[in-house]
Parts: structure tokens; C-alpha cells; sequence
């Protein structure tokens, strides 16, 4: 994943569901995923993708704010299955306990110690 293919991505997304983009905030140091907020009548949730092209939604985002709450949205969840071949990451697989993906370096889980799979995949780890 790399900004131009997330900014494709949540753009042709928000044009398919009427929904409006803000701001697209990238990866540095930490946090390891892009980020962008999509406004709705019927909702207001970020989106989120790892550098691993892992995609999940959240509520609210603060970059500054080590704290994702997970949420599902159907609506959103189809239109990328059927547009982009994307898979979302439901709540419950993210919020059940840490399982190792083959992108995550062990040294990093040894320090870190992840407690669910969400913040082994998307985290401020330097």
C-alpha cells in the first residue's frame, strides 16, 4: 500500500457511497497506517490500512492518541468487496487475541506484547 493506491481507494469509495473525505493522514514513523474520515448523513467513521494493505474502520482517530475503537459499517464493507476486492477487518477478528501475521516481526511482538490482533496489525510501534 502506499498513499496514491489509499487516496485511490477512499476516494472511489466516498464518489460510490455520496460520502465526503477528509484528510488523508499518512504513515510516519508511527503510526504504521493511513487514515481518513468519511462523512455521511448516515455515518462518520475513518478509514484505515496498514502498510500490509490489512483495512479496518474506526469511530474517531487522533493520530496523537494510541486508541482505535473498531467499529463494521455494511454499507462501506460491500461497496469495497465489490469495487476494490477489499475485505475489511470485522471488530470481533480484531478485537480477539493476538495471533501472529507473518508481516509482524517477532522482536517487535516480544517488546510490545499486542493484546488482540487490532494492535498487533495498526499501532505506534517505532
Amino acid at each position: 500500500m502506499n498513499t496514491k493506491e489509499f487516496k485511490l481507494v477512499v476516494y472511489g469509495i466516498s464518489t460510490e457511497l455520496g460520502s465526503s473525505p477528509g484528510q488523508v493522514i499518512e504513515p510516519n514513523v508511527t503510526p504504521n497506517f493511513w487514515a481518513c474520515k468519511l462523512e455521511h448523513q448516515l455515518f462518520n467513521v475513518f478509514i484505515i490500512c496498514s502498510e500490509n494493505n490489512e483495512w479496518a474502520l474506526l469511530d474517531s482517530y487522533d493520530p496523537t492518541k494510541c486508541e482505535l475503537n473498531f467499529i463494521d459499517n455494511e454499507m462501506i464493507s460491500k461497496a469495497l468487496s465489490s469495487r476494490f476486492g477489499i475485505v475489511l477487518n470485522l471488530k470481533k477478528k480484531l478485537e480477539s487475541d493476538f495471533i501472529a501475521l507473518p508481516s509482524m516481526s517477532e522482536n517487535d511482538i516480544k517488546y510490545w506484547r499486542p493484546k488482540n490482533l487490532g494492535e498487533g496489525i495498526f499501532n505506534w510501534w517505532d
